[in-house]
C-alpha cells in the first residue's frame, strides 16, 4: 500500500531474522537490517497487517516509489 498507509500486503523475506537482501532493477543488491521489532512477524500476520509508524515499511515504500514518504 502506498505511503502513508501502514498496511503490509506482502511480507519481506525474513530468512535471517534481523534483515533481508533487497535487489534492484539496476542489478545491485543491499542488505537491509530491520529497525522495527514488529517487521520479522509480518509474514505470520498477513494479510493486511497494520504496523503504525513502522520505519521499515516506510523505507520500503520510499524505495519502491509508493506514495510520498519523507526523505531518508
Amino acid at each position: 500500500m502506498p505511503y502513508p498507509n501502514d498496511v503490509w500486503l506482502d511480507a519481506p523475506g525474513i530468512l535471517h531474522g534481523t534483515g533481508t537482501c533487497l535487489s534492484f532493477v539496476d542489478g545491485h543488491c543491499e542488505y537491509r537490517q530491520w529497525s522495527d521489532s514488529r517487521t520479522p512477524n509480518v509474514g505470520a500476520n498477513l494479510p493486511y497487517y497494520h504496523t503504525p509508524k513502522n520505519a521499515d515499511l516506510v523505507e520500503l515504500q520510499r524505495r519502491e516509489g509508493f506514495g510520498n514518504p519523507p526523505p531518508n
